[in-house]
């Protein structure tokens, strides 16, 4: 917290750019620049298919990336264009730039996805449900509720939980729109399935 208050203070100070996303780590502030790489060759959404290059990425069989015995989801094509995988967990540069790069790609890919699987219903509806791991991220429910068309954003509370162990908790995210709840009896229940 007292970095981020700091990052803030020399923003407004006109130390740091405004535009620029900062972060935070072992005591170190560093400007992390989106921009710096661009990623799009990995993934893009054509024709309302989510398209993956396995040339990099997603790779699978004997075409992955091995080092000491393990193979990994990616592949040496990834090694030559980004360099050696990173090591420990330091936040360091360029990891930090790669990091908000395949972010800036992540929010501009599912936005494009929601505009065109789900564009017409957010005009007659303003309302959104949001489920999975992807949910959690901070930075794309930002971007998603910013947009004119939506006006309520509902995101599941534990995006890897089934849905009937959540139905027994006895917790509810928003308890006007959780179909568990039987209001009239405080018990929690699953709703009946109603055929049609």
């Amino acid at each position: 917290m007292f970095w981020r208050l700091c990052a803030g203070h020399l923003v407004c100070a006109g130390f740091l750019e405004s535009r620029s996303t900062y972060l935070c780590h072992s005591r170190h502030l560093f400007i992390v620049d989106a921009s710096k790489y661009d990623f799009s060759r990995l993934a893009s959404f054509e024709n309302g298919e989510l398209v993956i290059n396995t040339d990099y990425a997603n790779v699978i069989g004997l075409r992955r990336y091995k080092e000491k015995g393990k193979g990994f989801y990616f592949s040496p094509k990834l090694i030559e264009w980004l360099g050696p995988k990173r090591e420990g967990d330091i936040a360091d540069e360029p990891y930090i730039h790669y990091a908000a790069s395949m972010q800036a790609l992540f929010e501009k890919l599912a936005l494009q996805m929601i505009d065109h699987y789900l564009g017409d219903v957010l005009k007659q509806t303003d309302k959104l449900a949001f489920a999975g791991g992807c949910a959690l991220n901070v930075k794309l429910n930002q971007k998603i509720i910013a947009r004119p068309d939506v006006k309520e954003l509902f995101v599941q509370l534990r995006p890897a939980t089934p849905v009937r162990r959540w139905a027994r908790r006895p917790m509810c995210p928003m308890p006007a729109v959780c179909p568990w709840r039987r209001w009239s009896t405080g018990t929690w229940a699953r709703p009946t399935p109603t055929r049609t």
